[in-house]
């Protein structure tokens, strides 16, 4: 599959409250060790209880196994988990406001990483993770509840822990092409139209849309999978 096309960071899918992009569960996308990668901006109120945790990931979340990325409900926190299947563990970074931010989520041994932008956050595990083999759930909780508002593109899953250099490549070019061959799944959100969203990691893990709708630059003009404007 070729390059896919470069959109400004406004572009992207937008989730309304009631949308997700599903990906079906594959080996490749169990790794012992993963970074996750996310561009994200979100259009909750800054500071307030928004009343649930909204998921930007998750895969295992609903059996306490796998990963999964998500906002605490009472700040706005980013937030990277991950589970043994009888219990989890959570790494609470930051507070996000409504611009545009790189999130990254990491498991490295016992270690869980969290980046924010390039600030770095760490937490030491007690016990051992556990894959899933649930789908991966991207908008929302994989029971298809507490879902996200915003924008999500450039959705990177690596079956090793990048480094930080690799990380700070990524921020500088999102579509930067970083130990590809360790990428297992990676999905711009550049289609502009339809309801699949193209996996270019090569192991063809491609997600199916439901309900997010396409932008395309800014000013924001919010797109229908069955109609883009040209701008």
């Amino acid at each position: 599959m070729t390059a896919p096309s470069r959109v400004l960071r406004a572009g992207g899918l937008y989730f309304g409250g009631d949308a997700y992009v599903e990906v079906n569960d594959s080996p490749e996308l169990n790794p012992e060790e993963w970074t996750i990668i996310a561009w994200i901006k979100h259009s909750f109120p800054v500071g307030q209880n928004i009343g649930y945790y909204p998921f930007i990931l998750s895969k295992g979340r609903a059996e306490m196994k796998g990963y999964w990325l998500v906002i605490r409900k009472l700040d706005q926190k980013f937030t990277v988990g991950t589970g043994d299947g009888t219990t989890y563990a959570e790494l609470v970074t930051e507070q996000l406001d409504n611009n545009w931010h790189m999130v990254v989520g990491q498991l490295k041994g016992n270690e869980l990483i969290a980046y924010v932008d390039l600030n770095k956050y760490t937490r030491t595990l007690d016990f051992t993770p556990v894959v899933s083999t649930r789908n991966i759930i991207i908008g929302m909780h994989d029971s298809l509840l507490f879902p996200y508002r915003g924008f999500i593109n450039n959705l990177r899953i690596y079956n090793i822990a990048l480094s930080q250099s690799q990380i700070w490549e990524l921020y500088k070019n999102p579509y930067a092409q970083v130990e590809m061959e360790h990428c297992v799944l990676w999905l711009p959100f550049t289609e502009h139209e339809g309801d699949v969203a193209h996996d270019y990691s090569g192991y063809g893990n491609h997600g199916t849309i439901y309900n997010a709708r396409w932008v395309i630059k800014k000013p924001l003009r919010v797109l229908t999978p069955a109609r883009v404007l040209a701008v």
